[in-house]
């Protein structure tokens, strides 16, 4: 007869692979059912010991035995599984008592804050213009005060009383809401832009009408173009629009406090087919604090309102099948700042053994890293 520690054993390696199998239910729920009756359901053609498929008919003494020692064998497993779910049943109960007061401090522990402290830890966790800058890749989450706003009314009033929240403004986004934005991110705040070359046409220029005579409000700018439009130069076309004279106004053209433009082209043609840097569009508007110019797929031209720049960052996505490439002449804007502190390029999608037909600055060194070609440009 197994002694009790034999029985405890057997008991944990039971628990343990219970344990197992709900876990497989909470890890994976869409790939494990909900366990069900019929999911545990022994059939008698399918137990092990059972010696014969026989459901009916005559069966032989030996059989029979068999029959009546697996019948005592699962009354004894049953026996055992209601211990083990009453024992479970009991955790549970447990368990919920003791959830239950972290679960109501924890419900409480919103309403016990100040609205001062909920409208801090909105402005840090919704991502405004810097923070979208930092991250190009992921997409823009301008909708979140929205979110916020529609949990409910102490939310939606903190949001309300949050300036802060309401300055990314997303041309992706409806003109009421746009509106909305401006309306809530008061009348002295800076204002993040984000614009998008592929919808160029009446929504951007809609758009445009809206945020241009807000321009000496503007701090950031992404200008950004996804590829939907063959023609190579849809980037330069809508920066024209907004450091050109479409509008007229002198007013409208100047940006006192603009300090970081980033333009990101991922356009099939936005590398190679692109017009040359000196026939690009030179901005006419007056930039005096941009600080910082990120590029991506695109080559700016040599302009004055680039001379505050102290930092300039190039990306150039290039296949391998690209013909020669001539380096320094993209890099001509690069290399005549003299003002710049900061400055980096780095080719992508190329490999090392394929350097052969780019001429690059002598000035300049290589390194590759993360299966890159990084090229640091000296400050001069």
């Amino acid at each position: 007869m197994p002694s009790a520690s034999d029985l405890t054993h057997k008991a944990a390696i039971a628990l343990d692979f219970l344990e197992r199998m709900a876990n497989d239910c909470i890890l994976h729920p869409g790939g494990v059912r909900e366990l069900r009756a019929e999911d545990l359901d022994f059939r008698l053609d399918s137990w092990r010991r059972l010696r014969t498929n026989r459901l009916r008919g005559d069966i032989d003494s030996k059989e029979v035995s068999q029959l009546f020692r697996d019948a005592n064998l699962l009354n004894h497993m049953v026996h055992a599984l209601e211990g083990v779910q009453t024992s479970a049943s009991l955790l549970q109960q447990n368990i919920q008592l003791r959830l239950e007061p972290i679960i109501s401090k924890l419900s409480n522990g919103i309403a016990s804050l100040s609205d001062e402290l909920i409208m801090l830890i909105f402005e840090f966790t919704v991502p405004v213009g810097e923070q979208i800058l930092r991250k190009p890749y992921q997409p823009p989450q301008a909708s979140q005060p929205i979110l916020l706003s529609h949990v409910s009314r102490r939310f939606r009033n903190a949001a309300l009383k949050t300036p802060q929240l309401w300055t990314t403004l997303d041309g992706h986004a409806c003109r009421t809401e746009q509106e909305a934005f401006i309306a809530r991110s008061g009348e002295e705040s800076n204002l993040h832009i984000i614009i998008h070359a592929s919808m160029y046409g009446s929504t951007a220029s809609g758009f445009l009408d809206i945020c241009l005579p807000l321009a000496r409000r503007w701090k950031t700018l992404l200008v950004t173009s996804d590829g939907a439009w063959d023609t190579p130069n849809v980037v330069d076309a809508l920066l024209r629009d907004i450091f050109g004279s479409r509008t007229g106004g002198a007013g409208e053209r100047f940006f006192p406090r603009l300090q970081e433009l980033y333009v990101k082209d991922t356009g099939r043609n936005s590398t190679f087919l692109e017009t040359s840097p000196e026939n690009r569009f030179e901005p006419e508007a007056e930039i005096p604090s941009l600080l910082h110019l990120r590029c991506h797929g695109y080559t700016p031209a040599r302009s004055p309102a680039y001379s505050s720049v102290k930092s300039f960052r190039s990306m150039i996505p290039m296949p391998a099948t690209t013909p020669r490439f001539d380096l320094p002449s993209r890099l001509s804007a690069l290399q005549k700042k003299t003002k710049l502190s900061s400055r980096s390029m780095s080719i992508s999608h190329i490999a090392l053994t394929e350097l052969s037909f780019i001429r690059f600055p002598r000035s300049n060194r290589v390194r590759k890293t993360s299966g890159r070609v990084t090229r640091a440009a000296s400050s001069h």
